[in-house]
């Protein structure tokens, strides 16, 4: 399976996972990189480490992503530099994502029996807590001028479609909602009976 892809910030690379993301033993998910056109593959991490859903620093020198094994788990920070890897975080946390701005990656950490979003400096201070509400909230993304951060979150409850929900299934059930970068101003986006989830943003185009 490959999963999260991850554009570089000057689209010359697109860095993935790739493997088994969701069950355990032979074969975990890695890192890997190739160029837009699918050539020069490169494999970022190894080991027996569950490695995915990258994202890249805006000057394109590092990527952040979660790792998840027996003994080990959270985000991880490499710099494609040389090659070198540090702990970001050591808690259950996935769907990291660098801000614009270079100064930031949100993520979702799995806390008090649901999911939130969370923030950090890469430098490891600043951890800040985004949402609160009842409900799961995951899967952020930045903006493209870094001032909000989109993202699905199932504080709005289940409408005719609850009969259907597993909750043994990893992805929860959602709306879209917006907020500003520091969690403030939190607001919906839809409002449905569906799934609402892994939002994107369109990209600010040359001249506009």
């Amino acid at each position: 399976m490959a999963l999260a892809p991850s554009w570089s910030p000057d689209g010359e690379w697109i860095a993935f996972g790739l493997g088994r993301f969701f069950a355990n033993g032979s074969n975990p998910a890695r890192l890997v990189m190739v160029r837009a056109d699918g050539s020069d593959r490169r494999d970022l991490t190894d080991g027996p480490l569950n490695a995915g859903f990258p994202s890249f620093s805006a000057s394109g020198e590092q990527i952040v992503y979660r790792v998840v094994g027996k003994l080990e788990r959270g985000l991880r920070i490499l710099s494609l530099n040389d090659g070198s890897i540090r702990a970001l975080t050591t808690e259950p946390d996935n769907f990291p994502a660098w801000s614009p701005a270079d100064d930031v990656i949100e993520f979702t950490r799995a806390i008090d029996g649901a999911y939130d979003i969370f923030s950090i400096h890469p430098d490891g201070t600043g951890l800040r807590r985004l949402t609160t509400a009842f409900g799961n909230d995951a899967h952020g993304v930045w903006s493209p001028d870094g001032k909000h951060i989109v993202f699905s979150s199932a504080r709005l409850g289940f409408k005719d479609e609850s009969p259907l929900y597993d909750p043994n299934e990893f992805q929860p059930y959602g709306e879209l909602f917006i907020m500003n970068a520091n969690g403030s101003e939190q607001r919906p986006l839809t409002d449905n009976k569906d799934e609402d989830g892994t939002p994107a943003w369109q990209p600010v185009l040359q001249g506009q």
